[in-house]
């Protein structure tokens, strides 16, 4: 039986002969190591105290065995030719401990033994990763760790061969290829651009294990976000286009919220609240009751863009209400000329392009 994973007792009987059980003189020997889940023999040389071997062939003898390895079982105890006994255990789990049997209630304990892990299997070995999203600025890294496990799910460092890393994305290095040391293969990853790697790892070819990284866009930069106009120049009864498009250090797309607003430097632009298409895309139109020529700028989270752009801005058409028309005089005789002056205004009071025309009567 066991109890939490450490053998508490297994029972065999079995006929005496010679006296009584010495321990002194009896003795159980067991190998200083084994592999998990190999066979584990304890050999047990039984003597009285007048050193007569103690066999089963008259009489019983009554064996106990207990172990301190975790999740030591008993396989089976087997009477051998010279007379002895031979209790045969498996322990699956990595650690040291000893057997005690105890015989006609004379215990008898083997030296320490260790359990050691068995050779590496790549369906049983790991591949995890320090995290699963990290910034897209090509210093921020994750650390990979493939970790060689037995059959048994042990720890361990008995690896045929060493273990190679593969991504679609970013840059691979290997600090640790040979996990004969401690048992792990370390590995570091990093990107500058943002989007979704895909790693394997792999033990003398054999896939062991696969994961994802997401490599996600850092702080809008000033430097690398840009604000491109749809026009030049306009008329001050029209509208431009504005757009702002949001990029980190790196040149990617970012994909947070952020807080954008356009400015304009002339007095008398109206500049529209920018509308977010996307996390990295904003527009927002201008339009302008002045005339001249404005620089068209915008600030994220409080930061001016470094991009700006010069729009030029010049008076609409003629408007009849704005417009004036004036004689020199208020009065001529019949063969006499006056001069009159038409002056053309847009509808915001701006002097149109045609400027003003003489008219003469």
């Amino acid at each position: 039986a066991t109890v939490g994973g450490t053998l508490v007792a297994s029972r065999y009987s079995f006929k005496q002969i010679g006296g009584p059980i010495s321990a002194t003189d009896s003795d159980a020997d067991a190998p200083a190591t084994v592999v998990a889940g190999s066979p584990l023999a304890v050999s047990l040389s039984l003597y009285d105290a007048y050193s007569h071997e103690v066999s089963s062939r008259y009489g019983s003898l009554d064996l106990e065995t207990t172990s301190t390895l975790t999740g030591a079982v008993v396989d089976s105890v087997r009477y051998t030719e010279s007379g002895g006994f031979k209790v045969y255990l498996k322990a699956t789990v990595v650690d040291t401990g000893v057997v005690t049997v105890t015989v006609d209630g004379v215990s008898l304990t083997t030296d320490p033994i260790a359990v050691l892990a068995d050779v590496a299997r790549p369906v049983e070995s790991t591949l995890r990763a320090s995290g699963k999203w990290v910034a897209a600025d090509g210093v921020s890294a994750v650390t990979l760790t493939a970790s060689m496990r037995d059959i048994w799910g042990n720890a361990t460092t008995a690896a045929s061969g060493s273990v190679t890393f593969e991504t679609d994305l970013g840059t691979l290095t290997v600090t640790d290829a040979d996990p004969s040391d401690d048992g792990r293969s370390v590995a570091t990853l990093t990107s500058t651009t943002a989007d979704t790697a895909t790693v394997i790892a792999k033990l003398s070819g054999v896939e062991l294990g696969r994961l994802a990284v997401v490599f996600e866009a850092g702080a809008p930069s000033m430097a690398t976000s840009t604000l491109v106009l749809s026009a030049s120049s306009m008329t001050a009864d029209d509208s431009v286009q504005v757009s702002v498009t949001l990029r980190d250090a790196e040149g990617n797309l970012i994909t947070g919220a952020s807080d954008v607003v356009v400015t304009s430097s002339l007095d008398g632009t109206v500049v529209t609240t920018p509308l977010a298409a996307s996390a990295s895309s904003y527009t927002a139109h201008v339009s302008s009751r002045a005339v001249g020529t404005t620089t068209i700028g915008a600030t994220v989270n409080g930061s001016a863009l470094t991009a700006t752009s010069d729009l030029a801005i010049s008076a609409g058409a003629p408007s009849a209400l704005t417009s004036t028309l004036a004689a020199a005089r208020t009065s001529s005789s019949i063969d006499s000329t006056v001069s009159v002056t038409l002056s053309l205004y847009d509808q915001w009071g701006n002097a149109t392009q045609d400027g003003s025309a003489s008219v003469v009567m």
